[in-house]
């Protein structure tokens, strides 16, 4: 359902060059037990971020997932800057999920299944203050803003952490 919703978003934006796909993890001990990702950050319970980013090794057409890698490497360096216990590892994947869909595109997990939604959305809320724009145009990438936008984040287009 997401690749429909960005495609729809790109087609009127278009723009756009970064797509965060906001989900929740699901990590579960063998007798079903959920894990949940945890760290406290100004005194607050906070899940832990996971940048998830998916490659070609399927087969499915993702011709520039190193870029979108290095993107990562580069937010997670800036996040770990402010907020060293926020990140998870960098996810790389076989499957492309919805990679190709743009420039920027990949996954953020926030936390798990097994974090409330007040400690998923807590992690979000931190990395606006971030200026990961910023850090995209200091590795050379162009980011164009439409003036009307009108997302409920500057950066997220599909959230399904609830």
């Amino acid at each position: 359902h997401s690749l429909s919703a960005i495609e729809k978003y790109i087609a009127e934006y278009p723009s756009i060059q970064i797509v965060f796909d906001v989900h929740r993890d699901s990590i579960v001990h063998d007798d079903n037990t959920k894990i949940k990702p945890l760290t406290k950050i100004d005194g607050r319970d906070s899940a832990q971020l996971m940048f998830v980013v998916g490659t070609d090794q399927n087969g499915l057409y993702n011709p520039d997932w190193r870029i979108r890698l290095n993107t990562a490497v580069h937010f997670q360096n800036e996040i770990n800057k402010r907020y060293p216990t926020l990140m998870r590892y960098i996810n790389l994947r076989k499957e492309r999920f919805n990679g190709h869909a743009a420039p920027g595109s990949m996954i953020i997990e926030t936390g798990s299944s097994g974090n409330s939604l007040s400690e998923a959305t807590y992690a979000i809320e931190l990395t606006p203050s971030l200026k990961l724009l910023s850090v995209l145009r200091t590795q050379g990438v162009l980011i164009k803003r439409q003036k009307n936008y009108s997302f409920p984040h500057p950066l997220l287009l599909s959230r399904s952490i609830c």
